[in-house]
């Protein structure tokens, strides 16, 4: 009987010892939000209209002596109204190796979307496989990545898109709060359309430029990435080019009072050949279909509830002709964090 009791205290102790270490590694955020906006910027008195979103992340972290990996798993749906919804999963394996002055890279991720617009059904799929490093030449430091990404869109016939990237960049430190990471993207991509003439379909090209990305952490947090893209295709004609911007600013007003400004975006110019008609396929399949900017207001009942409102205007690209999500929105949302 004693010796019983002691192989259960045993496994007890181990058992705790064993969650202890495990769940400590895990991040579960819950949020949820829900609000009114308008298809119309004119009319917004006119046209509002109920949106309710609600997501959860999930992030598992582990290091040990050289190496770290990491596991994320984002889901999420957005109800809008007459039964148009979407949903969403995002994951993502991480996995980094400190070898002398080389940091490997390794990067592995899945994305799917599923969409019901006027009754019109449709989902894209992403899938990317990065590897690279960082490490110095001649104390100049660079961090060379090479991927590839493939994406496959299932609406009234399946597009595939392929791309091919090289991205090389370097970083500064300009002070112990403000950082600066510059360099260039070089991207190969083809689109095909499977159930079309191959050859009249077929879209093959390039696009290439510059990047910039600005770290400040202070009182002020500033965060923005913005990559500046030209195109070069057998579709396109000159000048054709593309912005991207990533953009976090925040604040603490007082000691559970943050105010944010978000911001994620692209702004596309493109000027296609006379013998193409974007009509009847898709040109580029962006791996962001959401573009947005909002300011939020958040007060942190607790590390765990922290109840805010959020204020923006949001546009998402539904890849139907004449079909997009967008307008002025107002959110009432809570994030949960176990």
């Amino acid at each position: 009987m004693q010796n019983n009791n002691r192989t259960t205290n045993l496994i007890l102790i181990f058992l705790l010892f064993f969650f202890q270490n495990i769940f400590s590694q895990f991040d579960v955020k819950l949020n949820f939000e829900s609000g009114i906006y308008s298809d119309s910027l004119k009319n917004f008195n006119e046209t509002l209209n109920s949106i309710n979103r609600l997501g959860v992340l999930v992030k598992y972290s582990y290091a040990q002596d050289s190496s770290e990996s990491s596991f994320l798993l984002r889901a999420g749906s957005d109800f809008y109204k007459n039964n148009v919804y979407a949903i969403k999963l995002n994951s993502s394996i991480n996995y980094f190796l400190h070898s002398n002055e080389i940091t490997w890279k390794g990067l592995i991720s899945y994305n799917y979307n599923s969409y019901n617009y006027n009754s019109t059904n449709y989902s894209y799929n992403i899938f990317t496989l990065i590897g690279g490093a960082d490490f110095q030449v001649r104390n100049f430091p660079i961090n060379l990545l090479v991927g590839y990404s493939n994406q496959n869109l299932q609406l009234q016939n399946n597009i595939y898109y392929d791309l091919i990237f090289l991205d090389c960049s370097t970083a500064e430190t300009i002070s112990n709060f403000l950082s600066l990471e510059y360099g260039f993207l070089l991207q190969n991509f083809s689109v095909n359309d499977n159930l079309s003439d191959a050859k009249s379909v077929s879209i093959q090209g390039w696009n290439y430029g510059p990047k910039l990305k600005i770290n400040h952490i202070k009182d002020l947090l500033l965060n923005l990435t913005y990559k500046f893209l030209f195109y070069n295709s057998n579709r396109t004609s000159h000048p054709s080019f593309e912005h991207q911007i990533e953009f976090v600013s925040g604040t603490f007003l007082s000691k559970n009072l943050s105010l944010f400004l978000f911001a994620d975006f692209v702004l596309r110019k493109l000027n296609f050949v006379n013998s193409f008609s974007k009509e009847n396929t898709i040109f580029f399949i962006p791996s962001k279909s959401e573009n947005q900017i909002a300011l939020r207001i958040m007060y942190s009942f607790s590390n765990i509830i922290k109840p805010y409102l959020k204020f923006g205007y949001f546009n998402d690209d539904l890849f139907i002709p004449n079909n997009k999500l967008s307008g002025l929105s107002l959110l009432g949302g809570i994030e949960v964090k176990f």
